[in-house]
């Protein structure tokens, strides 16, 4: 059941990946600080869904564990903006990928400050 519990991280992934699909010509015109909120807001989420199975479970977790999941989320978050290089009307973004990776570290620092983390 513990693996079952990474279904809601695995399909928001699928999410995002769609998001970033949609051509720029289909998404609503915002203020220019909207996207960064929305990426923001995204891969916080997307940390957070990563991280809850250990949580809720009371698992507690190796701090390298920790570590490999600021990695693939982090990869992730590459990844998706690599892809976006081949929508029209999208670019790859370094700011979006920063925004992407302060969302991410952010939680992984609250886990590492608050969660079950086993150091050795």
């Amino acid at each position: 059941m513990f693996y079952l519990s990474f279904l809601p991280f695995i399909i928001w992934a699928g999410i995002i990946f769609y998001l970033s699909s949609i051509p720029a010509a289909s998404l609503p015109s915002a203020e220019w600080y909207v996207p960064y909120i929305v990426h923001f807001i995204e891969y916080f989420i997307l940390a957070v869904l990563a991280l809850l199975p250990y949580y809720i479970w009371d698992k507690k977790m190796k701090i390298n564990t920790l570590y490999y999941w600021g990695i693939f989320l982090a990869f992730y978050a590459l990844t998706d903006e690599v892809h976006q290089i081949w929508v029209e009307g999208r670019q790859f973004s370094l700011l979006d990928l920063g925004v992407n990776l302060v969302a991410v570290f952010l939680v992984l620092y609250f886990y590492k400050k608050y969660g079950k983390i086993i150091v050795n």
